[in-house]
């Protein structure tokens, strides 16, 4: 790129710088709050980082859900093989103890088939809904969980100021 002047730097190395940015402010915020009556200075950087280091963790959040669906695609014909076998055994039982005996028939191979594509069908229309109300919870946990953050920020910064409030005024008093 014309007139910029790091001509060896790559995506890789960009992105390795970056996420290292995040890991030291990550490492700094976790040390700040240990810090308790130290005064640390909260800058616009802090802020901005703040708010990066919160969108990757919704990034990786979102990918851990896709990843964790796919399993779940994955699985879905393994569950679907189980419950075909936790339903012939427990027709197994209910045979006919003699040819007179109507009460124990068990049901014919296609009616256990419609009656399971039926239910599939159900929990196949349902599945989406679930999914918007779980990724919408999810949605309303983590705004809440920035407003709160900010929340705190605000109040520490005004207590800081206050602290430096009376930090200025007391030296006011003690100079002539």
């Amino acid at each position: 790129m014309p007139g910029f002047s790091r001509l060896n730097v790559d995506g890789k190395k960009a992105s390795h710088r970056f996420h290292l940015l995040l890991e030291k402010h990550e490492s700094f915020q976790k040390e700040s709050t240990r810090l308790s009556g130290v005064d640390q200075e909260y800058t616009e950087k802090h802020s901005l980082l703040d708010d990066l280091v919160a969108l990757r963790n919704d990034s990786v959040a979102v990918k851990k859900t896709k990843q964790d669906s796919i399993a779940a695609e994955k699985s879905r014909p393994e569950e679907g093989a189980r419950h075909i076998r936790d339903e012939a055994m427990k027709t197994c039982g209910k045979r006919k103890k003699s040819e007179n005996d109507q009460e124990g028939a068990t049901p014919t191979k296609k009616s256990f088939l419609l009656e399971y594509q039926k239910e599939e069908l159900v929990l196949e229309r349902e599945r989406p809904a679930l999914k918007r109300e779980k990724m919408m919870q999810d949605a309303e946990e983590k705004e809440k969980d920035r407003e709160e953050r900010k929340e705190i920020r605000d109040e520490q910064r005004k207590h800081m100021e206050q602290l430096l409030g009376l930090v200025r005024s007391c030296i006011a008093k003690s100079l002539p």
